[in-house]
C-alpha cells in the first residue's frame, strides 16, 4: 500500500438486513476512521523508529539528516495528534513538499471516498453520504457516491444499452 498514489475508502451506505456488518451497525464515517487510525498508526511506527536513526545521523551533522529531520519531526507530531500527515501538505514549502512526500507516509497520500448505496440512492445519496460528505470537505478529500449493484448490472450490458438503463434510472 505504500506504493499507491492514493487511497481509495470504499464505503457501505446502505442498509440491508441480508447483509451483516462486522459492527452490527452501518456507519461509514466511523469505519473510515477506523482505517484512517490504523494507516496513522503503521505511519507512527515508522516514523518514529526512521527518527530516531536520524537524529543520530543528524547529530554527527550530515546534512541530508539536518535537512529531513524537520519535516519528520512535524510529521511526527502530528501523527500523536491523532491528525494524517496529508493535513500538513497545503501550507508547506516545494522542497519540503518533496521531502515528506519521500518519506512514504500512508497517511500522506490524496484520499478518495466512494460511497456504496443502494439503487434507489445512487442520483441523490442518503443521510450516510451527506455525513461521508461532511467529513471529507473537513479533510480535503473527495467523494464519489455510487451504487455497486447498478455497476454490475451496467458491466454486463452492451455500451448502448448500459446508456439507456442509465438514463432510465436518472444517472
Amino acid at each position: 500500500i505504500r506504493e499507491v498514489d492514493a487511497i481509495v475508502h470504499v464505503l457501505r451506505c446502505f442498509e440491508d438486513d441480508d447483509i451483516t456488518h462486522v459492527e452490527g451497525r452501518i456507519d461509514p464515517v466511523a469505519d473510515a476512521e477506523t482505517v484512517e487510525t490504523e494507516l496513522m498508526l503503521a505511519d507512527l511506527e515508522s516514523l518514529e523508529r526512521r527518527t530516531a536513526q536520524m537524529r543520530k545521523r543528524a547529530t554527527g551533522k550530515e546534512k541530508e539528516a539536518m535537512t529531513v529531520l524537520p519535516i519528520m519531526e512535524q510529521a511526527l507530531a502530528l501523527l500523536q495528534e491523532g491528525k494524517p500527515v496529508r493535513m500538513m501538505l497545503a501550507g508547506i514549502a516545494a522542497e519540503d513538499l518533496k521531502l515528506l512526500l519521500g518519506l512514504n507516509l500512508l497517511t500522506s497520500k490524496p484520499v478518495l471516498y466512494v460511497c456504496n448505496v443502494a439503487e434507489a440512492d445512487a442520483a441523490e445519496g442518503n443521510a450516510h453520504t451527506e455525513a461521508v460528505a461532511a467529513m471529507a470537505e473537513a479533510q480535503g478529500a473527495g467523494v464519489v457516491v455510487i451504487s455497486a449493484a447498478i455497476e454490475a448490472e451496467v458491466a454486463q450490458l452492451a455500451d448502448e444499452e448500459a446508456k439507456e438503463y442509465l438514463e432510465a434510472m436518472g444517472l
